[in-house]
C-alpha cells in the first residue's frame, strides 16, 4: 500500500505517463506479448521472493495457483457441459421432420407430421442417444406441457417458471431446483420454438439431474487425495458429494469463507480459510452466473505444506524454465490472436472505403464470433443499402400516383366515375389485391359500397354490398376516424372475411374525411402476409383526403345542377309540380304538390311512387296517350347528354273535370348514352286553355257584328236593312232562316 501511495506521488510520474503512452501508441501484437510475459513473469518473480523470504508462503501461493487451475477446469468442464446441451437441446429444432412435427403440435393445424406419439418416441431415442436429459418436454405459449418425453409431466402448467418466459425470448439455462414431483434437483435448458413466420409459438425444454455435474466434480484427474471439489447453491447447500461426514442433497449446507466470498460477490478467488470439517485448508472458488453455483477446491493445508522444503531449491530452476516458457507461449498465444484482428482491420478498411463484399474468415474460438459478427454487420448494411433504395423507389412511385390521382380528380364531378377512377388508379399503380371504396348512406347507419375493383367489386356492385356502421375494420375505421393497418388478417379477430376475396391476407382502411366529418373509407386489401406496410398509409392517406375534397365537389356541383333545374322549373310556371322518373325500375317520384295539381292525392293514387301505366292511367286523357306516347318516344330516341322537351295534354280531374297540363321534360346521360336523371315539371294550364278558348269565341263574335253592320250600312233601304239583319244574326247564332217584311201602313201612321 505504501509502495503505491509512493508511485501516485513520485516526481517521475510524466516520464511514466510517456511511458503509458508508447505502450498504447505499439501495436496489439507486441502489446499481447509484453502483457503475456509480463503475467507469466510477475508470478513467478513474486512466487521466487517468497520462497526467499518464507518457503511456506511460497508453497501456499503454488497450492493457491493450483487450486485456481483446478477451478478454472472445473469452470471450463461445466461452461462446456452447458454448450454441449444447448448444442444438443438445439439440434432437435434443426431436424426438419421433428421441426415440422413440433409446429404441427404448437399451431394445432392440420398439416401432416408424425403422431404425438411418435414425436415422443423420437425425444425418448435422441435423450437417450445424447445421454444428458432425463426428460424433454415441449411447452406451448400459454406455459403448457402439451408433450413430454415423461407423460406425467404432460398437461402440467410452466408458466411460471423462469425457464418458460425466458425460454420465449432465446436461450436460457435455468439453475438447479429442487424439483417436488421428481424429489430432485434438476438443471433445465430451454428455447425458443419458431414457426415458419418466425413467430416464437412455444418452448424445447430439456432437464438434466445433477448426476453429470457430480461426476465432473468427483473426477480426481491425479489430484492427490487431500484435494476436494464440491458445488454451492447460493443458498449455500452442497449439490455434488462431499467427502468428509453425511452428506444429503440440498440438505448438506457449507457456510466457508471461500463459498460466502463466491456467493456474495459474484466472482473468483482463493484463500485460506477453515473448510466445512473444521481443517485448516487452502481454497480457490469461482462463480457460475448461468446456473447460480459456486465452484470450491479445496487442499487440506496439513498435507499442502509438506513438500514445502523442496520448493526452495526448485525457484531458480523454475524462475529460468518459466520465462523462457512463458517467451515462446506468449509468441505463439500473441500471433495467433493478432493475425486474425488484423485480417479484420484490413477488412474494415476496404467496407471503410465502400468494398462491402468482403467477408472475414471465420474461425472457432472468440474472434470467430467477432468475425461472424462482422460479417453479419457488412451483410445487413448491403441489405439495408437495398432496402434503402428499394424504398426510396416506392415512396417516388406513391408520390407520382398521388399527384396522378390528385390530377385526374380534378377533373371528376361525377361520383360515380370518380370512384371507378380512384380504386382502378391505386390498385394498378401499386400491384394491391383489391381496392374498394365505401360511402355512408342518408342515414349514415350502413357503409355502402360505392366502387371495387375486378370481379369481386362488380358483384358486389350488383348485390348492394354494405356494412353496418362500427362493424369490422372498416365500420371501425369510419366511425372512429382513424386509419387501420393490419399486417396479417388472420390473427386480427375484428376482420370480416369476404368469400368474394379469399386471398387477403393483409388490409388497410383510411377515412374518407374532412376534418370531422367522415364521408366514407378507402379499403386496400393485399394477397400477401405484411403486403401493406406504414410507408404505404401515407400514400393512402393523401389520396383518401384528395377522394374526400372530389367526392364533396361532386355532390356540391350535382346539388347545384338539381337546384337550378328546379328553380328554372319553378321561374317558368306557377302551380307546378316537380317529379323524377325512375327509368331502370320503371317508377316515378311524385311529391304532395304534384299530387294537388290534379286535386287529388297520394293515398288516392296508392303512394309517392307509381309506374309509368298508372301515370298514364290516372293523370293522361285517353283521348291524348298516343300523343304522349310520341314525346315519350322521342325521349328515348334522342342520344344528347342533356335533352328537354315540352308538351301539353288533357286530363280528367278526380271530380270528372276536363283540364289541360304542360309537361316539361328533362333527361340526363352519361357519355355512353345510358340514362342517369329523368325529372320534369308539370303545370296545371286548364284556366289558361279556357281564356284562350273564350278570347277566340270573343273575337268571331266580335268578328261577326263587324260584317253584319257592314252589309247593314250597304242596305238601300230600311225593309233590306232588317232582313240582311235577320238573315245574318240567324247564321251567326245558328238559327233557322228569318223572314222580316214591313206594312206600308205602318210608316203612315208613323208619318
Amino acid at each position: 500500500m505504501n509502495q503505491n501511495q509512493s508511485i501516485s506521488h513520485n516526481p517521475s510520474r510524466k516520464r511514466r505517463t510517456r511511458f503509458g503512452s508508447l505502450f498504447q501508441s505499439t501495436s496489439l501484437r507486441n502489446r499481447l506479448l509484453l502483457a503475456f510475459i509480463l503475467l507469466a513473469l510477475l508470478p513467478v518473480l513474486i512466487t521466487g521472493t517468497a520462497a526467499s523470504i518464507i518457503s511456506t508462503q511460497g508453497l501456499k501461493n503454488e497450492v493457491l495457483s493450483q487450486l485456481d487451475a483446478i477451478a478454472s477446469l472445473k469452470e471450463t468442464e461445466i461452461n462446456t457441459l452447458l454448450d454441449v446441451l444447448q448444442t444438443n437441446l438445439n439440434l432437435i429444432s434443426e431436424d426438419q421432420v421433428t421441426q415440422q412435427s413440433i409446429i404441427t403440435l404448437l399451431q394445432n393445424t392440420s398439416e401432416e407430421g408424425v403422431s404425438d406419439a411418435q414425436l415422443r418416441n423420437d425425444l425418448i431415442n435422441f435423450s437417450k442417444k445424447t445421454g444428458y436429459f432425463i426428460e424433454l418436454f415441449i411447452i406451448n405459449k400459454d406455459g403448457k406441457i402439451v408433450l413430454s418425453t415423461d407423460p406425467t409431466q404432460e398437461e402440467k402448467i410452466q408458466a411460471n417458471q423462469a425457464f418458460f418466459s425466458q425460454g420465449l425470448l432465446g436461450q436460457y439455462i435455468a439453475p438447479p431446483t429442487y424439483e417436488v414431483a421428481l424429489a430432485n434437483y434438476s438443471i433445465v435448458i430451454s428455447e425458443p420454438i419458431k414457426s415458419r413466420t418466425g413467430t416464437t409459438i412455444g418452448v424445447l425444454a430439456g432437464r438434466i439431474d445433477l448426476s453429470t455435474l457430480n461426476k465432473i466434480m468427483q473426477e480426481r484427474g491425479g489430484l492427490g487425495a487431500a484435494v476436494e471439489t464440491y458445488l454451492v447453491s447460493a443458498n449455500y447447500a452442497a449439490l455434488t458429494t462431499l467427502q468428509h461426514g453425511e452428506f444429503t442433497l440440498g440438505e448438506s449446507y457449507v457456510r466457508t469463507q471461500g463459498a460466502t466470498n463466491a456467493i456474495q460477490t459474484k466472482t473468483a478467488g482463493s484463500d485460506s480459510y477453515v473448510d466445512y470439517a473444521g481443517n485448516a485448508t487452502f481454497g480457490s472458488y469461482r462463480w457460475i452466473p448461468e446456473l447460480q453455483l459456486a465452484v470450491i477446491v479445496e487442499h487440506d493445508q496439513a498435507e499442502a505444506l509438506q513438500p514445502s522444503s523442496r520448493v526452495l531449491q526448485t525457484t531458480i530452476a523454475l524462475i529460468l524454465v518459466t520465462v523462457l516458457a512463458a517467451i515462446f507461449v506468449a509468441f505463439i498465444v500473441t500471433r495467433g490472436i493478432t493475425a486474425p484482428i488484423t485480417k479484420l482491420v484490413n477488412i474494415a478498411e476496404n467496407i471503410a472505403q465502400g468494398n462491402l463484399e468482403l467477408q472475414a474468415e471465420v474461425s472457432g474460438d472468440e474472434i470467430g464470433v467477432l468475425a461472424t459478427a462482422f460479417n453479419t454487420m457488412s451483410n445487413r448494411l448491403r441489405e439495408l443499402i437495398g432496402t434503402l433504395e428499394q424504398r426510396v423507389a416506392d415512396r417516388t412511385k406513391a408520390l407520382e400516383t398521388s399527384t396522378e390521382v390528385s390530377r385526374r380528380l380534378s377533373t371528376i364531378l361525377d361520383r360515380k366515375e370518380l370512384v371507378a377512377e380512384v380504386v382502378n388508379q391505386v390498385r394498378n399503380a401499386f400491384g394491391y389485391y383489391h381496392t374498394q371504396i365505401y360511402f355512408y348512406d342518408e342515414a349514415r347507419e350502413n357503409l355502402v359500397m360505392a366502387g371495387g375493383t375486378g370481379e369481386a367489386g362488380r358483384i358486389m356492385l350488383e348485390q348492394f354490398h354494405k356494412l353496418a356502421k362500427g362493424r369490422g375494420l372498416v365500420g371501425r375505421a369510419a366511425e372512429n376516424n382513424k386509419t387501420i393497418l393490419v399486417t396479417d388478417t388472420t390473427n386480427n379477430p375484428e376482420w370480416l372475411p369476404n368469400p368474394l376475396l379469399p386471398e387477403t391476407k393483409s388490409e388497410a382502411v383510411i377515412p374518407i374525411s374532412i376534418g370531422d366529418l367522415v364521408l366514407g373509407v378507402l379499403d386496400v386489401q393485399h394477397n400477401i402476409v405484411d403486403g401493406l406496410k406504414r410507408e404505404d398509409m401515407d400514400a393512402l392517406l393523401s389520396i383518401a383526403n384528395q377522394v374526400a375534397i372530389a367526392a364533396q365537389n361532386a355532390q356540391s356541383y350535382t346539388e347545384i345542377q338539381r337546384s337550378q333545374a328546379l328553380l328554372s322549373d319553378a321561374l317558368k310556371a306557377a302551380r307546378l309540380g316537380n317529379w323524377e322518373y325512375d327509368f331502370e325500375n320503371d317508377l316515378f317520384h311524385f311529391s304532395d304538390e304534384f299530387y294537388a295539381i290534379f286535386r287529388t292525392s297520394a293515398e288516392k293514387v296508392g303512394g309517392y311512387k307509381i309506374s309509368s301505366a298508372d301515370y298514364a292511367k290516372h293523370f293522361v286523357h285517353p283521348d291524348d296517350a298516343p300523343l304522349v306516347g310520341t314525346e315519350i318516344q322521342k325521349v328515348l330516341d334522342a342520344k344528347d347528354r342533356l335533352f328537354t322537351t315540352h308538351l301539353e295534354h288533357r286530363i280528367i280531374f278526380s271530380d270528372g273535370e276536363v283540364g289541360y297540363i304542360a309537361v316539361n321534360i328533362n333527361v340526363e346521360r352519361d357519355g355512353n348514352g345510358k340514362i342517369l336523371r329523368w325529372y320534369g315539371a308539370n303545370q296545371d294550364i286548364t284556366e289558361r286553355r279556357r281564356l284562350e278558348e273564350f278570347n277566340r269565341k270573343r273575337a268571331q263574335y266580335q268578328e261577326a257584328i263587324n260584317s253584319i253592320t257592314q252589309k247593314i250600312q250597304s242596305a238601300t233601304t230600311i225593309e233590306t236593312a232588317l232582313q240582311v239583319t235577320a238573315r245574318e244574326l240567324g247564321h251567326a247564332l245558328g238559327m233557322k232562316p228569318t223572314l222580316v217584311a214591313l206594312d206600308a201602313k205602318d210608316f203612315t201612321d208613323l208619318s
